[in-house]
């Protein structure tokens, strides 16, 4: 069975979620998940127009979005390829890690100055969130205490339409992604980036630190089981306060050459 055998009619015309948007969303997951190699051909646009049940435009709008992320390349004349090279596809692992990582934190840490409010989210937030114009968030931020420490400040955004209520009961002794599957918002998979960055104002006084302190920045974008981006958390943590474990395991693939895989601890 093909991709686009696997594949097929899967657009839910019923989401917010842009049409375009969800065909952008699975041919990266082919990338990410290494069914589409590097240099390898992606199926023609004729094909994903038959396998998504769309018009070229709508193709040609996802195919721009993987261009623009340096995860395809166009050939004139000859199609569409993987690119060479490419830097951009992470390490994959388990989902469930992530939420056991975040579980392992809330069992760590207490929880304080809690809230939740509607805003209206940043150009940023709206577009990882894939929101329109006039879409509200629910905005959930915290501070997380280690030993009377502050030692993270997270911020999280929740497209107003889930219809979803949290109180700070729920904030407090479980991670946020668990409270989204509790009430019912089945998670598919999640893109979670670790960088470096420096204390603004407003993190320095959450955490009652210095502005400019150094600080690392854990981002998580959740899509649900259909590929619709449910959550985007912002988390600010003090580098002297954080650590991430990883054990690499090295494994025999399916062509007899050995791979390293990741678990994170």
């Amino acid at each position: 069975m093909s991709l686009t055998d696997e594949n097929a009619n899967f657009c839910d015309k019923r989401l917010k979620l842009p049409i375009y948007y969800q065909i952008y969303l699975t041919v990266r997951d082919w990338i990410y998940s290494g069914y589409l190699k590097v240099g390898q051909q992606v199926p023609t646009e004729v094909e994903l127009c038959n396998t998504f049940n769309v018009s070229r435009i709508t193709i040609r709008k996802a195919i721009d979005l993987l261009e623009r992320e340096q995860l395809v390349v166009r050939e004139q004349g000859r199609g569409t390829f993987v690119m060479e090279g490419t830097n951009k596809t992470p390490a994959t692992s388990e989902f469930g890690r992530l939420l056991r990582h975040l579980s392992h934190m809330v069992e760590r840490t207490e929880v304080i100055d809690i809230d939740i409010d509607i805003v209206e989210p940043s150009d940023e937030t709206r577009k990882d969130l894939a929101l329109g114009r006039s879409d509200r968030v629910i905005q959930v931020s915290y501070v997380r205490l280690s030993k009377g420490v502050r030692i993270g400040y997270v911020t999280a955004y929740f497209p107003s339409d889930l219809g979803i209520e949290f109180t700070p009961e729920e904030i407090s002794t479980k991670s946020l992604l668990t409270v989204l599957e509790e009430k019912g918002v089945e998670l598919g998979n999640a893109d979670q980036l670790i960088g470096a960055t420096l204390a603004d104002p407003r993190n320095a006084k959450k955490l009652e630190i210095d502005v400019g302190a150094p600080l690392v920045h854990m981002q998580v974008i959740a899509n649900s089981k259909n590929y619709r981006p449910v959550v985007r958390m912002d988390a600010y943590y003090r580098a002297d306060h954080y650590q991430h474990h990883t054990h690499l395991v090295k494994r025999p693939d399916g062509s007899g050459q050995s791979q390293w895989t990741q678990h994170t601890a």
